[in-house]
């Protein structure tokens, strides 16, 4: 009954606190308590939640126009029900492969580590039907999904690449994911960061668990706070949808300062 009395307290300032205009990253369905959320959270501290993932910096757009039009009897954006069930269609692996294509033009020394993971998870997606209650395959192919009907809608493709391992992310470093933008959120001034963070499915040999494949993830645009304790503090602006390829890279330690409402 306490714990009643506190969770519905809690909801309650939340809602308070929370914009009102902030909107669920994906179609058809609210923000939910989740059983397994995808921030992985290491710990909690007077200063914040402390979580592990990837800071990328957006960098490049791609204009609408570069993409050609879909075809109009194509063009249904599926429900996350069909792409969970189902997968990728054939329409949206074509999108996908125009896409490949357009980024091949473009500055080869910076895109084609991204060429390459978006040809390979093509190769590896082929529409199915899936029996398992959460398909590995679910959460890229949603985002997928998400940057077809981007590329149909006439809205803008934002490349991105990890800060770690350079000054901000430098030239140096290859794209590795990409990123739904409006207009308007082009014309804003300065850096555009995104923090992502992501949970693996685990599969059990013998007596111990080994991580197998990306399960879920999630992406905030963020602005980067002072440094406490050598981590970076970001703090969240909205909810943003993207691809993401992690092959090879590793988590990175953050916090989340408390909201100053929940501080009062």
């Amino acid at each position: 009954m306490i714990w009643h009395i506190e969770h519905t307290r809690l909801c309650g300032r939340c809602n308070v606190c929370v914009k009102p205009e902030i909107k669920p990253p994906l179609m058809d369905g609210a923000l939910t308590f989740m059983k397994h959320c995808r921030l992985s959270v290491t710990h909690l501290s007077p200063i914040g939640i402390h979580t592990r993932g990837m800071l990328w910096r957006l960098s490049e757009p791609i204009h609408p126009n570069r993409f050609q039009q879909g075809r109009l009897s194509n063009r249904r954006s599926l429900s996350q029900r069909d792409v969970f069930q189902n997968g990728l269609n054939d329409y949206q692996r074509s999108r996908l492969l125009h896409l490949v294509g357009v980024l091949s033009r473009r500055n080869k020394r910076r895109c084609a580590r991204l060429v390459n993971d978006l040809q390979g998870y093509l190769q590896c997606n082929k529409q199915s039907i899936r029996c398992s209650d959460w398909p590995p395959e679910f959460q890229m192919d949603m985002m997928a999904a998400c940057i077809v009907d981007a590329m149909d809608t006439g809205k803008y493709l934002q490349l991105a690449r990890s800060t770690e391992g350079s000054s901000a992310g430098g030239r140096s470093v290859p794209y590795r994911a990409l990123f739904i933008r409006d207009r308007q959120e082009m014309q804003q001034p300065g850096p555009t960061y995104i923090f992502t963070s992501w949970a693996r499915t685990d599969e059990r040999a013998g007596d111990t668990m080994k991580s197998r494949t990306i399960a879920k993830y999630m992406s905030v645009e963020v602005s980067l706070d002072e440094t406490i304790h050598g981590m970076t503090c970001l703090r969240t602006k909205q909810w943003i949808n993207g691809l993401c390829f992690f092959g090879g890279e590793k988590k990175t330690s953050f916090v989340f300062p408390w909201p100053e409402a929940l501080c009062e």
